[in-house]
């Protein structure tokens, strides 16, 4: 059930806007005058939630100036609004985690852009509403997709796990952060090769064992790495099975998450257990790398190599965004507004870099607004940018952006090319909104052509 605070604001944006209708009415300046008037207060209302929304999208913004600069641009009954939600906010992530919270900045600005957009679609669902039920024509705004709701991690205490601790003075690992129920958190830890030992054999035993191999003088490092170990590496108290090959065993069931905002991790033996051969735990949710907590050793026993390897030529991808509202399909000069936003990221074994990309057009006036009864395009999907090819080799990095934003009003029926340069993940998008005829889920595209960006490959041998 929905605390009080968290309740939607459908009924708040209702009594507001039949206030400001009725309240435009009585004044004499006529029902025509009055709508119009109501829809341009109620359109800058909107436009500056998207603008507000937008930026809250981005980790490094600062909430606390994007509702400066939104209440600035808003009426004084939505200012009233916003704030209670900011104080509700506020005052819920004190009293509900205490000490717990160790990133309020990210808490306060992931929790005001979920709510802004549920305020935002209430608005605009409330406006269309009231002005259909007066029986007149307004214009009417395509709505915000919500938010999936998902795990945010703020800290990990220790940042580390250190091998060369004896076992008493690491049995856990505290996570930190806001809606960790939400999903389930896989995780798993990277190691090379399996270690195969007899019972007590511990990380003691594995560096004497392995530290002659490490004091090797190598002379020659890629021709190391290019002639990696093939063969099980078998010593007097321990196997490691299948060196050359990377493996993510599973240890989910050793993590307790305790509340939305607390988990634990259990290294003991009873626990997660880690072998002395791990390297890094991995924590993931959807497939999708989220956090990566390093495991610390007093040897280095694997010799690693990093090669910048650029993205295929030309690789460029053209969508065409299926049709989802609208009496029909033809934009009619009308725009369409059109945006598209890609996020870049990793799958949990950092084997594969995908591209998730999310494109809208709707039809619209020369301030953004939608039309009424507005013919929409909206879809998303994601591709494979870069795959690794051997067994010992993970994605380490990647030179581009990992998020990107950018929207274009058409204006006629040609392409319009627009580039780009810096960091982002494109080097150019091409736009094709209006047509001659219909074209919403036919014609209305766009074509993303990726910049060629290394992706910054890891290959690691035991020496």
């Amino acid at each position: 059930m929905k605390t009080k605070s968290e309740r939607p604001v459908t009924h708040l944006m209702c009594v507001l806007i039949c206030g400001l209708v009725f309240a435009l009415m009585l004044s004499g300046c006529g029902i025509k005058a009055a709508i119009n008037k109501i829809d341009a207060r109620m359109a800058d209302a909107i436009h500056s939630m998207d603008k507000a929304i937008a930026t809250l999208s981005q980790q490094s913004s600062d909430w606390q100036t994007v509702i400066t600069d939104l209440a600035e641009n808003i009426t004084e009954e939505m200012q009233s609004t916003i704030d209670n939600e900011v104080q509700n906010l506020t005052r819920n992530s004190v009293l509900t985690t205490g000490g717990e919270l160790r990133c309020n900045a990210e808490f306060m600005r992931v929790k005001l852009r979920r709510s802004l957009i549920e305020m935002r679609n209430s608005l605009a669902q409330s406006l269309n509403s009231e002005l259909s039920g007066l029986g007149l024509s307004g214009y009417q705004f395509s709505m915000i997709p919500e938010e999936i709701v998902e795990p945010f991690i703020c800290d990990i205490v220790p940042s580390a796990v250190d091998l060369s601790l004896s076992p008493d003075r690491r049995k856990k690992l505290d996570i930190y952060g806001f809606d960790l129920r939400s999903m389930p958190i896989y995780v798993t830890y990277r190691s090379y090769g399996m270690f195969q030992a007899k019972p007590s054999v511990g990380y003691s035993d594995f560096v004497r064992e392995m530290a002659p191999r490490a004091d090797r003088f190598i002379l020659n490092r890629s021709e190391m790495i290019s002639a990696a170990v093939r063969e099980d590496i078998r010593m007097s108290s321990f196997n490691l099975a299948e060196p050359r090959k990377i493996f993510h065993p599973v240890i989910t069931g050793s993590l307790s998450v305790l509340s939305d905002f607390h988990a634990v991790l259990d290294l003991t033996a009873a626990g997660a257990n880690l072998p002395p051969n791990a390297s890094v735990i991995v924590l993931s949710w959807n497939n999708q790398l989220k956090s990566e907590i390093p495991i610390l050793t007093d040897i280095q026993i694997l010799e690693c190599e990093t090669t910048g390897k650029p993205l295929k030529p030309g690789l460029a991808e053209t969508y065409i965004p299926p049709a989802v509202h609208g009496p029909d399909a033809e934009f009619d000069g009308h725009g369409p507004c059109m945006s598209v936003y890609i996020r870049l990221w990793l799958d949990a074994e950092r084997k594969n870099l995908f591209a998730t990309y999310t494109v809208n057009a709707y039809e619209c006036k020369d301030d953004w607004s939608g039309k009424k009864d507005h013919t929409q395009a909206y879809g998303t999907k994601t591709i494979t940018l870069f795959t690794v090819s051997e067994d010992n080799e993970t994605i380490e990095s990647y030179d581009a952006a990992s998020t990107f934003y950018d929207s274009y009003r058409d204006s006629d029926h040609d392409w319009y090319h627009k580039y780009y340069s810096g960091t982002a993940p494109v080097d150019k998008i091409d736009w094709n909104g209006d047509t001659k005829g219909d074209e919403a889920g036919t014609r209305t595209a766009v074509t993303m052509t990726f910049r060629q960006f290394n992706v910054n490959v890891k290959k690691c041998v035991y020496k």
